[in-house]
Parts: C-alpha cells; structure tokens; sequence
C-alpha cells in the first residue's frame, strides 16, 4: 500500500465539530432564502403582479444553482492542490459574506432595478461558495476515518446541512412570530445577518484545523495532481455519471421540500407560512437523524442495498406524500407528507455522500466529488422550485411536481441498480497486490 493510502486514525471531536459547524452554517446561510422567498419576492422585485414577481424570486433561488459547479471547479482544485483545510476556509468565508449581502441589500422600491441585480450577485456568491463547501467537508472527515466507521463519520457531518437547512425555517419563524408587524419591514433580514455572524465562527474552527493525513500523504510522496479537474473526468467518468444519477433526484426532492414546499402550502393548499415552516423545520431534523442512522447502517450491509432502497421508497412514497398535503390534512398530515418526501433524501444523503468518496482516487477526490455532486445540483436543484411551481400553473394540478420527482427517481434507481457497485470495503488492502484497488476499473488508487 502507498503512503497516499494507509488508513488514517479517527477523526478526532475537533474535526467532526468543525466539518458539522461548517456544514451547518453553509446551508443554514444557503436555504434561508428558499424559506424567505415570498418576502424577497415583495421586497427585491416590482409589486404590479405577484405571481411574475415570486415565479422571479424562484429562479433567482435558481440562479445561484448555476454557479455552484463553477465553485466545484475552483474549489476542488484549490482542495487537490493546496489542500483541504485551506479550500473549506476559503469557502465558507465566501459564504459569510454573500449571506450578509443579501440581508443589507436596499429594496427595489429605494434603488429600482439594480436591487434584483444585486441580489443575483449575492445568490451567485452564495451558490459558488456552496460548490466547494458540501463535498469538501466530506471529504475532509473521510480521510481521518477509519475505513469501518465512514459511513457513521461522513453521515454524521452531512446531516448537519439538513440541520441547518431546518434551523433556517426554525429561525425564520421565530423571528416572523416575535415580529409580527415588522418582519416584512426590516426582521425578515435578521437571520441572513445572524447566518453571516456565525459563519465566521465556522471559520474560526476550520482555521484551527490541521491538514487531513491523506493530504499531508500525497504530499510527502509527491503525489500531488497538478491537474485535478482534467484527471478527475479521465480516470472518473462512469463514476461521475453514477453520482450524476443519484444527485439528480437528491436535488430534485430536496429543492422541491425546501424552496418550494412552504410557499406551495401557504399559497395553494391555504396553510399558515408559521404552520409551514413549522412543518419543514421539524421534518428536516427528523431527516438529520434518519440520514445519520442510515450512514451506520451503511457501515454493516453496505452502500448499494441502502441507496436502492432509498430510490425505490422515493418512487412509491412520492406522490401519496403529496396526495396527503393536496388534502388539506392540517399540521399533523402535513408532518406525514413531509417525513416521507424527507426521509428517501436524507436516506440518499446518509449513504451516497461516503459512496461518492469510496469510488474516487485521493489525488483527485476532491475535485471529483465537488464536480459529481453540483452539476446535478445546477441542472435540477434550482429548477426544481421554479418547474414546480411552472408545472402547478400550466396543468392545475398540484400533483404535478410529485410526478416529476417520482420520474427522475425512477431513472436514478434503474441507473444504481444496474451500475452501482459495493464500496463499504474500498480502501481495505487487496491481499495479491498491497494496493487499494478500484471497485469499477481494477486500478490501483494512487
């Protein structure tokens, strides 16, 4: 076995503490927005017509979505090359500050048309940061486990996004329900100030950080890929489709519940906004601990059978989930709807977030994984909240988006089945060789 691949020792507290913080800071700051929509929409774009104006705060959620693989590319590379501790500070200071961005910024009514201009440059800070941020963290964890707790590790930061994503909708109704006449005035930018605050706390940890042993590896054996992006594609490219297939419906349920879900349940099914996102606040909790249950899991029977059944619990449970909410069944039919859109995604998230960093050769893992995990993210997690709400307003059916999340979940699962394969058990030493050996090609890992 090379030096690049020895098996590092287990992460320590201050690791696991800095990668979950991170984690939860960067998607706490990120979703707050999908949770905000409604008041952006009044707030940043003109008031002659609602429905264009939100249909506009949807694809701005959208557009940070297409700069989040630009952030993978950048990123990545700064990750492979000049290691991991220093690409995640880099990023999560980025997000610090385009969050703060968004909670200053001066209305359309004061500045015109340069407020939605603005906002798009602060949604695109946003979603490049966001490219660098989720796969870096676990990539950073993964390399201090050990190869028999990954799962457990990898998941346990992971969750944290879903954490922050439902500490957002906690946050944003707290201060909604302590500021009932002044939180369309100004209160609603409090919680993109305090996402700002406490991702310099984030930073702070991340600095106090040392390089991952597999870093400080390759270069010791001077191993370091000056060319992370090209070998990644080269070495990588049915890998990255798997994850392509995976992520896309990850993207898709996961966009739809947060930035489309609470305005579709106050706008369409006449539910309370505080009632809404009382639901998505708890619902994403329950989701952390599914995921981080399921990432254990998947340390004793392995990926493939978790993320299958992930898949599979997403075509069947998808469009009864949204039968549920189409009924009007109130606060607790609400809370079923949600746990069984949630618990498929965080099921995917708990088990194919260590499968990503099992499958890619350490020289370019990050760069890989970043790539893997937000090109799916650009082309169906920030559509997701705009076709929703396109597909209610062209066919009348609020239906319609749990027909689209049931078809991409379909084909995800055909891909997986056909093509995933185990990878609990990569990095383990191939008896004949001494070498960590590739589950697709038969490779040695560098």
């Amino acid at each position: 076995m090379s030096s690049a691949t020895k098996v590092p020792p287990s992460p320590t507290k201050r690791v696991l503490v800095a990668g979950g913080v991170g984690n939860f800071v960067e998607w706490y700051d990120f979703t707050i927005y999908g949770f905000s929509v409604g008041i952006v929409a009044s707030v940043y774009f003109p008031k002659g017509n609602p429905t264009a104006a939100l249909l506009a705060a949807f694809a701005v959620y959208g557009v940070a979505f297409a700069a989040r693989p630009l952030g993978a590319l950048f990123f990545g590379s700064i990750g492979d090359r000049l290691g991991r501790r220093n690409a995640l500070a880099a990023a999560i200071l980025l997000m610090a500050i385009s969050t703060a961005m968004v909670g200053i910024l001066p209305t359309y009514n004061s500045i015109g048309v340069v407020a939605p201009v603005l906002l798009v440059i602060a949604r695109l800070a946003q979603g490049f940061s966001a490219g660098g941020e989720f796969s870096g963290v676990a990539t950073f964890v993964f390399e201090h486990a050990s190869p028999r707790r990954r799962g457990t590790w990898v998941a346990g930061v992971s969750v944290f996004a879903l954490v922050g994503m439902g500490s957002a909708a906690v946050t944003v109704l707290a201060f909604s329900l302590a500021y009932p006449t002044e939180y369309k005035a100004w209160a609603w930018r409090i919680p993109f100030i305090l996402g700002a605050l406490v991702a310099l706390v984030g930073l702070y940890l991340r600095l106090r950080l040392d390089e991952t042993p597999v870093f400080r590896a390759l270069e010791a054996s001077n191993q370091i890929n000056k060319t992370p992006l090209r070998d990644a594609f080269r070495m990588h490219g049915r890998e990255l489709c798997l994850l392509f297939c995976a992520f896309s419906y990850q993207a898709v349920a996961g966009h739809s519940i947060i930035g489309y879900l609470p305005t579709y349940l106050h706008e369409q099914v006449g539910m309370k906004t505080t009632t809404a996102l009382m639901i998505a606040g708890f619902t994403m909790l329950v989701g952390a601990a599914i995921g981080l249950s399921m990432g254990r899991i998947s340390d004793t029977v392995g990926r493939r059978p978790v993320v299958i059944a992930a898949l599979a619990s997403a075509a069947v449970l998808t469009i009864p989930a949204f039968l549920i909410i189409h009924a009007g069944a109130g606060l607790a039919g609400g809370v079923v709807a949600e746990i069984l859109l949630v618990a498929p995604f965080a099921t995917i998230l708990g088990a194919m977030m260590p499968t990503m960093m099992e499958l890619m050769s350490p020289a370019v893992r990050y760069s890989a994984a970043a790539v893997g995990y937000n090109l799916p993210y650009m082309i169906f997690g920030g559509s997701a909240p705009f076709v929703a709400a396109l597909l209610v307003s062209w066919t009348g059916s609020g239906l319609s988006p749990a027909i689209y999340i049931t078809v991409v979940a379909v084909v995800a699962l055909v891909a997986i089945t056909a093509w995933l394969p185990e990878t609990h058990r990569v990095g383990e030493t191939n008896p004949d060789t001494g070498s960590a050996v590739s589950p697709l090609h038969g490779d040695a890992v560098p």
